[in-house]
Order: C-alpha cells, then structure tokens, then sequence
C-alpha cells in the first residue's frame, strides 16, 4: 500500500507542482513515513541511545551532539516520553523544517518532494540527526543567498520590520553561520557546510581555485600524521569511522561518484548558461540559480572525503536538495521550451537516470536496512 502510494504520489508531484492540497498529501505522507517508522539500520541505536540518555547517562553513547543529547535527556527523562512518542516529535519538526526549505527555495515544491522520495529521504529517515542537521544549514543558505536587491526566492518580499532588519550583508552573514551552529549541536559534519560562504564572496574562476585547494586539504586529513594529530582531539573510534577508509568503496564505485558528482556541476552549468541566453527567468532567480551552482561547485571539495569514507556523502545531500529545486524549476518552466534547449533539457532527464542508478548502485546494500523497512515497518499503516 505504502509502496503505490509513494508512486502516485511522485507522478502528482510532477502532474500538479505548485497545487496546495498535493503539497499537503506528500509532506503527510513523508510524515506517516518517519514518524511511525518501526525499524531500520539505525532505529535499535537510536533507541538505546535515547534510553541510557534518559537514565542519566549524557555523555556514554556514541552521540555527543548537545543538541541532540539534551534533547533526549528533556524528552525522555523530564517529560517521560517513550522513543515512539519522540520519533513523532523529530519527524513532525523535520516536516515542517522540509516544507520551509523547499517553499523557500523552489517554485514547484511537489516536485523537489517527488524527487526526494526516490532519493535521498529514506536514507536521511534512517540518519536523522543528520537530516536535521542539513534542514538548519539550507535555512541558513537561504540567508546567504537572500539579497534584499535580488529576491529570488519571495520570502521577505514585503516590506516589513523583518526585512529593514537583514538588509546588512552581515546581518545576513551571521544568520547562515547561526543555523549552521544550529546544525552542528546535531550532528558535527555539519560545519563543514561553513565553506558555502565562500560561494557568495568569489567568482566562478576563483571557486574552482578555491575549491582544488579545499579538495586537497581535506585530503591531507586521511594521511597518517594526520590522524595520529586529531587522536589528541578525536577519540580513535571516531578517526576510524571518519577518515580512515571504510573499505566499501569499488574502483566502478569510484569512478561513477566521480562522474556524478561532477554530472552534477555540468548539469546545473548548462541550465544557467541557458537561462541567460533565453532570458526566459527574472534577474532575481537567475542570481538563485547561480548561487546554487557555485555552491555545488564548492561541494566537490567533499569529493575527497566520500572516496575515503561512503558516509561522508551526507555532506552532498544539502547541494543535492537545492539541486533538485532548480532540477524541478527547469524541468517544469513553461517558458523554456525543450526545441530552444535541447541540450540542457533532455541532458537533465539522462542525467537524473544515471544519478538514480548511482545511489542504488552505491547503496544498495541500505535497500534491505533504509529503503524496504520505511514502507514495510509503520506501526500506523501495517
């Protein structure tokens, strides 16, 4: 049921990507998902570890994230919730984080939902600290893409108190190094969302630069000194998990990270540079869609992490979120019309397909663990 579900579901969200009531169904039907999810790869964990934080013991689980830590402490401990009852608190806030995010960056929300379904939302249910984690860092890239003379994205579109307020660059600045922070109290990868802000100060020539360099420094921190310096500020467990290979990665595995990853960049290049040359979009969100550009562009630095260690592909899921906005505009913009662009149009559609292989391809091993027991494990809907 669930399964036909989520299939109807992903063709109305292309059907009707702007109708309110299809938007309203999806994001239940997201909620349903998460919050009455009964079991996969990290539930058992997640569970134990709400459980010896409510007895007390703060600090003698593998989470030491404050933010979630204390969360726990206050929901287990002084209100006595059970973890099934927490779960419905995290998924119903995670929901209406979602809702925020995407109407705030897309103009067809059903869409950038239908597309989340495929991927990365499973997995993201199964690691849900992160998810949080990357819901507070797009809040804050919103702020630093918001410019009061190139309001792309409508939110602060009145003239109100609010908007007087964050007209200072860095007022707005502090507000995305703010929800980072946010992002960090659950889960630490988070501050490496920190480096998008150099997609606001530099051009596209630079960001390669800045980028190639990014990408070899956060290569250095796999080399053996390294580790052997962070084991005085990391415990040898997490340099383990972290940087140390994890060994699941495969020569075909690589190469297709390689090719989708910066898939990715060309993609979004060419649907810029068709953009400008079709003038068929205001300046407002031709500024929205560069931004997300250089910011995936930045996101390639990352690339140095994931080859080492597969988890570390939680850092793209920000970038791939924000692609999918711009990926459903493009996809579904009227005023661009596929005989005009054909090379951007229907190199979108190969594109997502081998996008979509990649991630069942690379993991398939969460299918049985994330994929199949978000549908076939809700104590609601059984």
């Amino acid at each position: 049921m669930l399964y036909a579900a989520a299939a109807i579901l992903i063709v109305l969200g292309f059907v009707f990507p702007k109708n309110k009531v299809v938007n309203i169904v999806i994001l239940l039907y997201l909620w349903v998902l998460f919050a009455f999810n009964t079991w996969n790869a990290d539930y058992m964990n997640y569970y134990w570890i709400y459980e010896k934080i409510g007895m007390g013991d703060l600090w003698g689980t593998t989470v030491s994230e404050e933010g979630f830590v204390y969360l726990c402490y206050f929901f287990r401990h002084d209100l006595g919730w059970t973890y099934a009852e927490f779960l419905v608190f995290v998924a119903t806030v995670c929901t209406i984080l979602l809702k925020i995010v995407v109407d705030l960056f897309s103009k067809r929300p059903n869409t950038v939902l239908a597309l989340s379904i495929l991927y990365p939302y499973w997995i993201m249910v199964c690691q849900y600290r992160s998810y949080i984690a990357t819901l507070f860092s797009l809040i804050g890239i919103y702020f630093l893409f918001y410019d009061p003379k190139k309001d792309s994205i409508n939110f602060f579109k009145r003239k109100n108190k609010i908007q007087r307020i964050i007209q200072s660059d860095a007022f707005r600045s502090a507000l995305f190094f703010v929800f980072i922070f946010i992002g960090v109290l659950f889960h630490r990868t988070a501050v490496f969302f920190a480096i998008f802000y150099i997609a606001k100060k530099f051009d596209t020539k630079r960001l390669v630069i800045i980028t190639s360099v990014l990408f070899v420094l956060l290569f250095a921190l796999h080399l053996p000194f390294m580790a052997n310096l962070l084991s005085h500020f990391m415990s040898r467990s997490k340099i383990n998990t972290w940087l140390l290979s994890d060994g699941t990665r495969t020569i075909v595995g690589l190469f297709f990270l390689v090719v989708v990853r910066i898939g990715t960049v060309i993609v979004e290049y060419f649907m810029l540079d068709s953009y400008r040359k079709s003038g068929s979009v205001s300046k407002e969100y031709l500024h929205f869609v560069e931004m997300v550009f250089k910011t995936t562009l930045i996101s390639l630095s990352f690339l140095s992490m994931e080859l080492y260690v597969k988890d570390y592909e939680r850092l793209a899921r920000v970038t791939l979120l924000l692609s999918y906005c711009i990926f459903a505009d493009f996809l579904m913009q009227k005023k661009v019309k596929a005989e005009k662009v054909p090379l951007t149009y229907f190199l979108f559609i190969g594109f997502y397909f081998l996008h979509t292989l990649y991630y069942l391809y690379a993991f398939g091993g969460y299918l049985d663990i994330a994929f199949f027991p978000l549908f076939d494990s809700n104590s609601l809907i059984k």
